[in-house]
């Protein structure tokens, strides 16, 4: 799969041209529950791509994260057993997590460019730790593109890609 922005183009962008945040819940009471990733790139026209995460990959990311910058410290992650408002719980938590990340990245110059590229790479890569009965269907992301910010013009579009199960390498 191309992407539509290059990892080297990506750590390029200034931080203040980058936003993510956490989107819909998406759960059902046979399949697991995943949460929509939402990042909007501004360079010249807004980028937006939505991707879907589940648990596991964000608890992945935590786990990169804490064994490669020990240093820093990050909130607890929440417990998989969590009972009541587990959703919403994780959400807030999984938002504070992705804004701690753009944080950090603006606070450790030094670290930057290895944090954006962490971003990328959980953005943009598929876990392939997923047993074959929990997959979805399809494992989608969007990209829509809307006004441009240097004219007064809009130009949108949508894509729907299908993401490969390629192998993952924990960052």
């Amino acid at each position: 799969m191309e992407n539509f922005i290059s990892l080297q183009n990506f750590v390029k962008i200034p931080n203040e041209n980058i936003k993510l945040k956490i989107g819909n819940i998406n759960s059902s009471f046979l399949h697991t529950t995943t949460y929509e990733v939402v990042l909007t790139v501004t360079v010249d026209y807004e980028y937006t791509y939505k991707v879907n995460k589940r648990y596991t990959e964000f608890q992945g990311l935590y786990d990169s994260l804490t064994y490669r910058y020990h240093n820093l410290t990050f909130p607890k992650f929440p417990s998989k057993t969590q009972v009541f408002h587990k959703e919403e719980t994780r959400k807030k938590y999984f938002d504070s997590l992705l804004t701690d990340i753009l944080m950090l990245s603006s606070v450790h110059k030094e670290i930057r460019k290895e944090l954006l590229s962490i971003i990328y790479e959980f953005i943009f890569k598929s876990d392939n730790k997923k047993n074959e009965f929990d997959l979805p269907a399809n494992n989608s992301m969007s990209l829509v593109i809307s006004e441009d910010k240097s004219a007064n013009t809009k130009k949108t579009g949508s894509f729907d890609l299908t993401l490969e199960r390629s192998t993952l390498c924990r960052f």
